[in-house]
C-alpha cells in the first residue's frame, strides 16, 4: 500500500488485497470535519493489514521526484559495465554482454568459458565498503540478503556447468581498474599450451 499526493491535491490511497478500509475512512472523516486541510503537513495514518497496524514511512519526495530517482537505477549497462565493455572491445577480447545463460552474468568471456559478475557494492553487500541503510531497513536488509543468496546459488550452478566465475566489485572498478584489467586479461584470453 502507498500513500501519495496527486496533482489535484487530494490524497489517494491504493489498497492491495488484505488491507482494510480504516485508513480511507479515517481520511474521509477528517476531511468532512475540516481537520485535514493542509496536505503538506505529514500526518501519520494507521494502516491495517489482516487486522494488525503496519508502519508506513512517509516519503519526503513527490511522486515525480521518486519516479525520476528510481528510474535512474539501472540493472544493465551501468557505468562499470560500460567501462569494462569498452576495455574488452578495445583489446579485442571476445565477450558477450548480458548473455542469456543460467545465472544471468554480466559478461561471458567466450574463449575461456568464464562468466563475470560486476556487483554493486550496496546491492550485493560488499564485504569491504557496504554501509547499512539508515532508513527503511525492514525493506532493504531482506532484499540485500536475497541478492546475496541468489548470487551464491548462481555461482554454484555456473561452476557445476563448467564455467569459470569471476566476481568483481564496483569499488574495484572505480579505484583499481588496472588490477581488474589484469584479472580480465588473464581470464579472457586462452593461454597457449606449451
Amino acid at each position: 500500500m502507498y500513500l501519495d499526493l496527486v496533482r489535484s491535491g487530494i490524497v489517494c490511497f491504493s489498497l492491495f488485497s488484505g488491507l482494510t478500509y480504516r485508513a480511507l475512512n479515517s481520511y474521509l472523516l477528517l476531511k468532512l470535519m475540516g481537520i485535514w486541510t493542509d496536505l503538506r503537513v505529514k500526518i501519520e495514518v494507521k494502516i491495517y493489514k489482516n487486522g494488525f497496524p503496519i508502519n508506513i514511512m512517509p516519503d519526503n519526495l513527490t511522486l515525480e521526484q521518486r519516479k525520476k530517482c528510481m528510474s535512474n537505477i539501472r540493472s544493465k549497462w551501468t557505468e562499470q559495465e560500460m567501462k569494462t565493455h569498452s576495455y574488452l572491445k578495445a583489446n579485442k577480447i571476445k565477450h558477450k554482454m548480458h548473455p542469456k545463460i543460467l545465472g544471468s552474468p554480466d559478461i561471458l568471456l567466450k574463449e575461456t568459458n568464464t562468466v563475470v559478475f560486476l556487483h554493486g557494492c550496496f546491492w550485493h553487500k560488499c564485504p569491504k565498503c557496504f554501509k547499512e541503510p539508515k532508513s527503511n531497513k525492514e525493506y532493504w536488509l531482506p532484499k540485500i540478503r536475497r541478492n546475496i543468496e541468489r548470487d551464491q546459488k548462481n555461482v554454484k550452478l555456473l561452476k557445476l556447468a563448467d564455467f569459470g566465475v569471476l566476481e568483481l566489485w564496483e569499488h574495484q572498478i572505480k579505484t583499481d581498474f588496472d588490477d581488474v584489467l589484469r584479472i580480465l586479461i588473464q581470464n579472457g584470453i586462452q593461454m597457449e599450451k606449451i
